[in-house]
């Protein structure tokens, strides 16, 4: 299985709807994209804030 590398604007999109309180699953549903994938993105996200 590959992995689809999605744009820079997407994933931060992604993570602003995350920071808004959403989770991961409505995320994905809402931005068409993979719940691990969303996961990854939330996990970086959090390792550039500490």
């Amino acid at each position: 299985m590959t992995k689809t590398q999605y744009s820079f604007d997407l994933r931060e999109r992604v993570i602003e709807y995350i920071k808004l309180g959403n989770d991961q699953k409505t995320t994905s549903k809402v931005f068409k994209v993979s719940k691990s994938s969303v996961s990854r993105g939330d996990k970086i996200q959090k390792r550039r804030e500490n």
